[in-house]
């Protein structure tokens, strides 16, 4: 393994995800924070797309991030059907929707840049009920994850060896949906 910048962006990147994971899951499993389902619902199912499609258009380095995502989300979502809150409320549903539609939109085009652009806009979908979330209640979501996650997709953006849309834009929806969740989270009332 070559430890160029990138690479060890990519490392840092995974390390913190893992860090976010892992007290996001144990929270959950404690029932101190109630995961919205469909944010964590749609978070699985794109990042396993998002995954598919990163590696199809040729990713490396900036996959790690995705995929620790995708398995958190699978943690997450799973312990949210038992001790989460949400799903099906008209956000939820609209959320739920355009995730999907990205996923139908990607499924008829077959071209994997288009699929990591609109794993991207469903990502971000699923992210808006946590958004609401955290500006409605900053204490329902655990602080440190949501930061360590924001610090996970700013070094996954830092790890693309190459700045185009296969490898930037999906870690670059991360980033941009986990800074709009702190905001909220870490704003002062």
């Amino acid at each position: 393994m070559d430890l160029n910048p990138q690479t060890l962006a990519a490392i840092a990147a995974g390390v913190c995800v893992v860090c976010a994971n892992v007290p996001y899951v144990w929270a959950t499993w404690r029932r101190q924070v109630r995961p919205n389902r469909a944010t964590w619902f749609i978070y699985l199912t794109v990042g396993i797309v998002g995954c598919a499609s990163m590696a199809a258009g040729g990713a490396r380095e900036t996959l790690v991030v995705p995929l620790l995502y995708a398995v958190g989300a699978c943690a997450i979502f799973t312990l949210s059907l038992r001790h989460g809150e949400g799903g099906w409320s008209r956000l939820d549903q609209t959320c739920l929707a355009t995730a999907l539609a990205s996923l139908v939109l990607w499924g008829l085009t077959g071209d994997s840049r288009v699929a990591v652009v609109l794993t991207a806009v469903a990502d971000l979908a699923g992210t808006i009920p946590t958004i609401v979330k955290s500006w409605r209640d900053p204490t329902g979501e655990p602080r440190v994850s949501w930061a360590f996650y924001a610090l996970g997709g700013a070094l996954a953006v830092g790890s693309a060896p190459t700045w185009d849309i296969t490898n930037v834009v999906y870690p670059a929806s991360i980033l941009i949906g986990c800074l709009a969740v702190n905001v909220g989270l870490w704003r002062r009332h």
